[in-house]
């Protein structure tokens, strides 16, 4: 978090309309974003650093690439929602993304959202937008990967499946959170 304990979701009337009337903030589906391939990217950005990581885990990178060629769809199209909020208060590509004529950017209390997303099982993340963090965010996702499965199989020349699921598992739920470098301000 910045220096302020306060983040902004930028909305138009009829959000904010409806925010009022339902007491309520709403998560959008992941598939009705602006960008349609803003989820997807992260499992590409994913796909990179395992070639990059090709000399101290062989086989690491054909095994989560064959992985993603059969389940990327499938991760796709499962229900995810989000709901974005920035640490700035007044900024001009939020207000015209978001707000339109009319819009407000509403404050909320880090602290009070953090309370609410653990209460209700949900996950407050920041964006990470550059390349190194996007590493360190994969690393993160393999170093979380149980180590007992971790290794090739022998007989199929390719990492264990169970553990390339799992890994795959972690990257999913980091994946909202990685946004390509032209989208950060």
């Amino acid at each position: 978090m910045g220096n302020s304990d306060t983040l902004y979701h930028y909305t138009n009337s009829k959000g904010l309309l409806g925010i009022l009337e339902e007491r309520a903030l709403h998560a959008t589906s992941l598939h009705c974003l602006n960008d349609s391939t803003e989820f997807s990217y992260a499992f590409h950005v994913t796909q990179r650093i395992t070639e990059e990581l090709s000399g101290e885990h062989p086989g690491l990178s054909e095994s989560v690439k064959s992985a993603l060629e059969t389940r990327l769809r499938t991760y796709l199209w499962q229900s995810r929602f989000v709901a974005c909020f920035s640490e700035e208060g007044d900024s001009l590509s939020q207000w015209r993304a978001y707000a339109g004529q009319g819009g407000v950017a509403l404050g909320f209390s880090f602290p009070a959202l953090e309370a609410i997303a653990k209460n209700n099982d949900l996950a407050l993340s920041r964006c990470i937008y550059t390349a190194d963090e996007h590493k360190q965010a994969v690393l993160q996702a393999l170093d979380a990967t149980p180590k007992k499965s971790r290794g090739l199989n022998a007989s199929t020349g390719r990492w264990n499946e169970r553990f390339i699921n799992e890994f795959l598992r972690n990257v999913r739920e980091i994946a909202a959170t990685i946004k390509h470098k032209s989208l950060q301000e």
